[in-house]
């Protein structure tokens, strides 16, 4: 018992050491929630401060579901921070009323959590944060993540680093710090809820594990060491599913990756799974937010299937959109916006100048005779023209809405959808594209905007009856 508190410090040094988490100088806020663990993490690197030159700081958030038990929680870190003398950082919240559609209380306070965190370190000039998640967390984790679906990413468990976070204490068992805690007389506080098996989690950790112990004492080695390989494995992995990614990668930017479909199917599978992952970690990844990082196996099989046909989306989630696109596999982090998408604007006067910020055009309409050239087809390409007589202003001008239909000659009424297929618009563009309705009908779609022959319904269109002719032109708005 004697060296019970020696060699957990070495312990974690050594392995903070082997895993590249620490330097020296480093700015580390401490994530204490008064629990065994985060205490045991407190004072550990406190007694590791001077070794590694660190400058610590302590952070608890109050989530207020525990009531008077949560406030007492705070206060309880309040003072360990002030009897050792590091900065304390704190907030008290109501998660019930933060709490994001179909999102869990336990999933909006980690979410909310690590929200206060990072805000925290970046401003108050922290480098890193270090939570007290120990061998039990990860094994915990690993479990989870087979019951509910995973690829082999989410095997590997919590990694020692991810991002600016830190997880110190990843090879403690849960018996080793409470050894340690009891050793030093350290006090800590207990949180009911962790015993609430209606909590996944929870009953993973008082039903699962004691079978597994029962099978075998040494599991928590064989559960770490299982997570250790997978990782490594996973490095390699990722080496040799990168240099595949140069043959099938068309294109990429800030915003997402375009594959070329084909040679992506050619793949083996494994590699076709591994290249799903490395895009989905790189477009969730902002260097810092504590995001899902790995997909259910389901989905990741549907993706890298390389068998689908025709356009569609495959997969989406809050941050990621994943779809076939003619001959491209495209993965676009997504921006959820509950704002109705597109524009429209009113043209009221003939010669007057519409601006249209959001795709940088600029429309503007004018009136001419028909003095028999149009009756010859020469029509510019980037201009479009109707019959002014059989429009009655305002003229409106908007992106397309589901359902926009058109009536084109020798074809009859057609979805603009389909149109956008045949003339295979991507669908990123497909709401930019200008389209002027007038009574409630479409009457014109300027395809000119991606490079095709602008579009007018039969009914608008000029004929040697035609007296007066709308041209409307789209061009580039020059700030």
């Amino acid at each position: 018992m004697n060296e019970s508190r020696p060699s957990i410090l070495e312990q974690v040094r050594d392995f903070c050491v082997q895993n590249q988490l620490l330097m020296a100088g480093d700015k580390i806020l401490l994530a204490v929630s008064g629990g065994p663990d985060s205490t045991a993490l407190l004072y550990i690197f406190h007694e590791l401060q001077n070794q590694f030159k660190l400058d610590l700081g302590v952070a608890h958030v109050n989530h207020g579901i525990r009531g008077s038990d949560a406030d007492l929680d705070q206060k309880f870190v309040e003072d360990m921070a002030a009897g050792i003398g590091l900065p304390y950082y704190s907030t008290k919240l109501q998660i019930g009323a933060l709490r994001e559609r179909r999102e869990s209380p336990e999933e909006a306070a980690r979410r909310i959590r690590y929200q206060f965190l990072f805000d925290t370190m970046h401003n108050s000039g922290f480098n890193k944060i270090a939570t007290g998640h120990t061998l039990e967390d990860n094994i915990e984790t690993v479990i989870y993540r087979l019951a509910t679906g995973t690829g082999p990413g989410g095997v590997s468990g919590i990694h020692p680093r991810f991002g600016s976070v830190i997880h110190p204490l990843l090879e403690l068992s849960k018996g080793r710090i409470l050894e340690y805690l009891q050793f030093s007389g350290i006090h800590y506080r207990i949180d009911r809820t962790n015993f609430d098996l209606n909590i996944p989690r929870n009953s993973i950790r008082y039903e699962i594990l004691p079978l597994l112990e029962k099978i075998n004492r040494r599991y928590r080695e064989h559960f770490g060491i299982f997570a250790m390989v997978q990782r490594e494995e996973n490095m390699l992995i990722d080496r040799l599913t990168r240099n595949a990614m140069d043959t099938v990668l068309e294109d990429q930017d800030s915003t997402g990756f375009r594959l070329q479909y084909s040679r992506f199917a050619k793949l083996d599978a494994a590699i076709r799974r591994r290249i799903v992952i490395l895009m989905y970690e790189q477009l969730i990844d902002n260097g810092n937010e504590m995001r899902k990082g790995y997909l259910p196996y389901k989905v990741l099989d549907l993706i890298s299937a390389g068998n689908v046909q025709g356009n569609k989306t495959i997969y989406e989630n809050n941050f990621v959109s994943v779809f076939k696109e003619y001959y491209s596999l495209v993965f676009k982090k997504r921006v959820v916006d509950t704002r109705e998408p597109g524009y429209l604007y009113h043209v009221h006067e003939i010669g007057s100048v519409q601006h249209i910020p959001e795709v940088g055009k600029e429309l503007i309409f004018s009136i001419r005779k028909n003095e028999g050239i149009f009756e010859k087809k020469e029509f510019a390409r980037d201009k479009i023209y109707l019959d002014y007589d059989k429009i009655q202003l305002p003229i409106c001008i908007r992106g397309r809405r589901t359902g926009d239909r058109i009536t084109l000659k020798n074809v009859g009424r057609k979805k603009i959808k389909d149109l956008f297929i045949d003339h295979k618009v991507n669908g990123t563009s497909r709401s930019c594209v200008p389209i002027l309705e007038n009574n409630n009908e479409v009457i014109g779609v300027f395809c000119s905007f991606y490079g095709m022959d602008n579009r007018v319904s039969e009914e608008y269109m000029i004929t040697d009856r035609t007296v007066n002719v709308l041209v409307g032109e789209l061009r580039d708005w020059k700030k």
